[in-house]
């Protein structure tokens, strides 16, 4: 009850600098705004000889809701790419937010509990799965105290909800950190069960090849 009363709070603030002394602070719901995406397509290259090595588009120009993503995309996992300012963070604020509480609004079947960490406290932390999210939890949500151990497969066999992993901005891990933090992602992602994982990141960080064998669907904001 507790992480998600600090959940609630912090998604519902908004991820950017205001002018408190000129403007009132307003919520997230107040302003935010559906995006949608568009899915990006592999372009030929070195190996990539045909079309069904390629990642298909859910189709040729179609724009999608998010909710609509979760119900579409052939991959698993997500990385959403956008340029600054683009939207990326408040969006996952925005799934944070529903994934538990109103979880067919963003197009999941069923309740997930919901995480959403900086990728750059990930990339700075050391240890386990489960303790690396829990060092980045206490810097990022207003908790009374640390997830106590084991709670990464405690709570999700006491709520029968697979987890859904919300890491944002792998543009701000630093570059000599960035291959072995995605490394070590790959790595866990056969331990996370039927839990998925959503990544952000700008545009300018995307490396087709390095995400050409991983099992992420990646879509554009538009």
């Amino acid at each position: 009850k507790e992480y998600f009363a600090a959940l609630r709070e912090y998604c519902r603030t908004l991820p950017y600098l205001t002018l408190y002394d000129i403007y009132s602070p307003m919520k997230l719901d107040e302003v935010y705004v559906p995006l949608l995406v568009r899915q990006r397509t592999l372009e030929h290259g070195p190996g990539l000889e045909n079309e069904e090595e390629q990642r298909s588009p859910v189709g040729t120009s179609d724009t999608l809701p998010i909710a609509k993503v979760f119900q579409r995309a052939a991959q698993p996992h997500l990385l959403i790419l956008g340029e600054p300012g683009a939207g990326k963070s408040t969006l996952l604020r925005r799934l944070a937010e529903c994934a538990w509480d109103n979880s067919q609004a963003i197009g999941l079947e069923k309740p997930h509990l919901p995480m959403l960490v900086p990728l750059r406290m990930l990339a700075l932390a050391d240890g386990t799965l489960e303790e690396r999210l829990a060092k980045a939890l206490k810097n990022e949500l207003p908790l009374i105290e640390a997830p106590p151990t084991g709670f990464f497969r405690a709570w999700a066999q006491q709520m029968d909800a697979p987890w859904l992993l919300l890491l944002d901005g792998l543009d701000e891990v630093p570059v000599d950190k960035r291959t072995g933090l995605m490394q070590w992602l790959d790595g866990i992602l056969s331990f996370i069960g039927n839990g998925r994982v959503i990544i952000t990141a700008r545009t300018s960080v995307y490396e087709p090849e390095a995400w050409k064998h991983k099992p992420f669907s990646i879509y554009d904001i538009q």
